[in-house]
């Protein structure tokens, strides 16, 4: 997983520079925030990843939460290299990752939704 995002973000990296080699300008005028927002995702990835070699005997009950973190700090940076290329699809990427955020939401929050709903299930059968 590792190799091919970092596969296709060179590839990434190589077409903007190209992009913006022709008119002789940098991403980082014109598109500041989509290059901050891309230098702020592949950090966070390789913080998790590198959370994940070290750690990974200690942390075998927050690993699903890490891969979540990675997939998606991963898919962020890939979307603004995509809002810097065609930003068209960049925002139909965007708010696809949008989405994704908030499926991984709601899975975090679930657990704690089913055990406020056993606590109420427990009551209920307490006070009968």
């Amino acid at each position: 997983m590792t190799d091919n995002f970092l596969d296709l973000l060179k590839f990434m990296v190589t077409l903007v520079s190209a992009k913006y080699d022709w008119k002789n300008d940098s991403p980082f005028t014109r598109d500041h925030i989509a290059m901050r927002i891309m230098i702020f995702a592949v950090f966070v990835y390789y913080m998790t990843v590198t959370i994940q070699e070290r750690f990974n005997i200690e942390i075998n009950a927050h690993l699903a939460s890490l891969d979540n973190i990675k997939f998606l700090s991963g898919a962020l940076a890939v979307t603004s290299m995509f809002l810097i290329l065609t930003p068209r699809v960049g925002w139909l990427f965007l708010f696809v990752w949008v989405m994704f955020l908030v499926k991984v939401a709601l899975d975090l929050h679930r657990p704690f939704y089913d055990f406020g709903m056993l606590m109420d299930r427990e009551e209920t059968y307490l006070n009968h």
